[in-house]
């Protein structure tokens, strides 16, 4: 029955249009929606935010009243159908107690026992507060979200004035196969890793040269190798930015790849994302890589660059790179000025140079005659190319002076051959750990009034701390203060 009566004008209760309280975006609960099988159209999310508190059957939310796009004029509608729905949408939080988790079903409305839909007023209104709950219906498990119905009311904000009202608004479930390829649960784990741009350089030191005990084998390289550590270094790089761009340079004069052992293992181009282009500076370096490199990683790319030379062009490289990698054989001072030069040209402000010093050549510049400071013969073709003595420090140097403010030297002092140094251009700055607190004092925020005391559950070695009961905002709390996050579960009675 469809009845027309006189304005409804009685103002909107404060508690209803009130500011909501730790708003949750809407897409969260559409994304949990969707996962049980409902599929809103972009101009049928129309909700925006939700307040819902675990364990409850009531909850708030705002509602975008704003008409959707349309190709032709549409009705001077008192409230857009597409609004009404979303009004409808805004119970469900309260019919699965504000636990997007819970959603186990779809529920789709049924039945309405009554729809009040106020006059349109001359200003539009944009966006309007929706205040639903669910009661049980007495039939059925109290346990199931289908075995109740929704009351629902929307106002707006500014005018206090209702614009729609649905008493009794019941569901009926769909009947969903949990064996159709649609409903196949995606099983995940978390997996936490320290973040690259938060670790001061005593713990990236730490981190890349602590060994992985369920590391699997390298199948040709031993693990006292460097490229142990750089292959931990590519795991949390690749944590932190998933698609990663990796060029590496080598100027060895035989076709070693730092790269080929970075990927080795459990990591792969595919995997995360990963682009790695190889660049030697010889020809015989890349024809003997290209047939092993065409083979492990067909999507690898390689050119031959003369990295040392001034001013080299680099455009074959296709993006600027996150990671850049420099193997460095036996170079002269000049020569590794124009290295260093050239791989800053194709860098992010935010990428990482990593450097594998091996032997470093001191040209006189008036006798031009040449000194190895240290490593093998290069004509011998070995890969066990170190950097000890001044040519460490030499680098060093080098690095600072084309403007790399943060390098860390990352092997030990005790292990020359496993020199290696992580450069990066800016460091906006610098992180120390901050010293343990030593007061006694535990403040402990609770979120409702119900919460029961904590600090009788809480076990801190040598403190005997007091509770103290502080409302939100958390104003009161000091800076350097000790913060203790507890996750709150609810437990169904």
């Amino acid at each position: 029955m469809i009845m027309l009566k006189t304005p409804y004008d009685q103002d909107a209760p404060w508690e209803a249009i009130k500011s909501l309280e730790y708003p949750m975006p809407a897409q969260a609960w559409y994304k949990a929606l969707r996962d049980v099988g409902y599929s809103f159209g972009p101009s049928f999310q129309s909700q925006l935010e939700v307040e819902a508190v675990a364990g409850q059957r009531t909850n708030r939310g705002l509602v975008s009243f704003s008409e959707p796009p349309s190709s032709y004029p549409q009705s001077p509608y008192s409230v857009h159908p597409v609004a009404i729905d979303g009004c409808l949408q805004s119970g469900a939080a309260s019919l699965w107690q504000g636990i997007r988790s819970a959603v186990g079903g779809a529920l789709v409305p049924a039945v309405v026992d009554d729809l009040l839909i106020n006059a349109r007023d001359v200003a539009a209104v944009p966006v309007a507060v929706a205040a639903a709950s669910a009661e049980f219906s007495g039939v059925g498990s109290p346990e199931e979200a289908h075995n109740y119905h929704s009351h629902i009311q929307v106002f707006d904000p500014a005018s206090k004035r209702l614009l729609l009202k649905v008493t009794g608004l019941w569901y009926h479930k769909l009947d969903a196969s949990p064996e159709s390829p649609e409903r196949q649960h995606t099983f995940m784990r978390l997996h936490w890793k320290p973040q690259m741009s938060t670790l001061s350089d005593g713990q990236i030191r730490g981190l890349v040269q602590a060994p992985r005990s369920l590391q699997k084998p390298m199948p040709h390289h031993d693990s006292s190798s460097p490229s142990r550590k750089q292959w931990t270094l590519m795991e949390l790089l690749l944590h932190e930015k998933h698609s990663l761009r990796v060029v590496e340079f080598s100027t060895l004069p035989f076709e070693e790849s730092v790269g080929r052992a970075i990927f080795d293992g459990d990591l792969s181009l595919g995997e995360g994302n990963c682009k790695y282009q190889f660049m030697p500076k010889n020809l015989a370096s890349l024809r003997a890589s290209q047939a092993l490199l065409s083979e492990t990683y067909p999507q690898a790319q390689m050119n031959m660059l003369d990295v040392t030379k001034p001013d080299v062009g680099l455009s074959m490289l296709p993006d600027m790179l996150d990671l850049a990698i420099l193997q460095l054989g036996p170079v002269s001072s000049a020569d590794l000025a124009n290295a260093l030069v050239n791989v800053r040209r194709a860098m992010t402000p935010t990428a990482y140079l990593l450097v594998l010093g091996t032997s470093l050549v001191d040209v006189t510049e008036d006798t031009g005659s040449a000194s190895v400071i240290s490593g093998e013969d290069s004509d011998s073709g070995s890969s066990d190319w170190s950097m000890i003595g001044s040519s460490s420090s030499q680098i060093l140097d080098f690095l600072r002076g084309q403007g790399f403010e943060r390098v860390v030297p990352l092997a030990q002092e005790s292990l020359s051959e496993d020199t290696v140094f992580l450069a990066q251009l800016s460091s906006d700055k610098t992180i120390v750990s901050p010293p343990l607190a030593t007061t006694s004092e535990v403040k402990v925020l609770h979120l409702t009034p119900e919460d029961k005391p904590l600090v009788k559950q809480l076990a801190i070695a040598g403190k005997a701390p007091s509770e103290q009961h502080l409302p939100l905002p958390a104003a009161a709390i000091a800076p350097s203060s000790v913060v203790v996050i507890v996750d709150e579960v609810f437990r169904r009675p």
